[in-house]
């Protein structure tokens, strides 16, 4: 999704401002080079936040989760331009999912945990989010609950992922599709990640800065 016109990209990259390489280009560079280098560790209290213990990542697992998540998206329909709503703290699998939504061409738009009822209705409604990636128990919340008693009949949401041990049924945890045997089919990501002039990711504002 690129909302800036012909003319502002190309004013921006010839003046050097804007640049064709993306976080992920950037990512995957580092990954070849260095795939035994700690790349992204989760918080101390994550067993407090969301029931499963903190992990450590290398480079290389960092960018082999994201390729799981990505080929799952794909499986599941995804495609450009699909909205990705995330509810979760600031633990691995935010991070995993917001960049495997980009290696797809999908957008991921992180709301906050303290969100309820009438923000989801609104978020979910104004981005048309296709799927929703969130916990069953968040500080001993069920978030996914309240996806499923929030929205009407007819929601755009297609499929739920949540994170925490075990899962509710009619969604997929999302150990499970991390751990999942190694399939080939890398390949069918190639050409599908966002551009540098498309949108990375819909963020929200709480208004304060009026």
């Amino acid at each position: 999704m690129i909302l800036a016109s012909e003319e502002t990209i190309q004013n921006f990259t010839e003046k050097g401002f804007w640049g064709h390489k993306t976080i992920i280009d950037l990512l995957y560079e580092k990954a070849a080079a260095a795939g035994d280098q700690e790349a992204l560790v989760d918080p101390y209290n994550k067993a407090d936040l969301v029931g499963t213990e903190p992990s450590r990542l290398t480079y290389k697992a960092f960018v082999d989760g994201i390729d799981r998540l990505a080929l799952k998206f794909l499986d599941w329909g995804v495609r450009r331009d699909d909205i990705i709503i995330v509810q979760l703290p600031n633990i691995m699998e935010l991070t995993l999912t917001i960049f495997a939504a980009a290696r797809v061409g999908a957008i991921v738009s992180p709301i906050p945990v303290q969100w309820r009822a009438h923000e989801i209705r609104h978020a979910v409604g104004l981005t048309g989010a296709v799927l929703c990636v969130t916990s069953h128990s968040l500080l001993g919340f069920d978030h996914l609950d309240l996806f499923r008693s929030s929205l009407p009949q007819d929601t755009s949401l297609r499929r739920y992922i949540t994170v925490g041990p075990g899962g509710p049924e009619g969604a997929v945890n999302m150990d499970d599709i991390l751990t999942a045997e190694e399939s080939a089919g890398t390949k069918r990501l190639e050409g599908l990640q966002s551009s540098a002039n498309d949108i990375f990711t819909i963020c929200w504002t709480s208004g304060t800065e009026a």
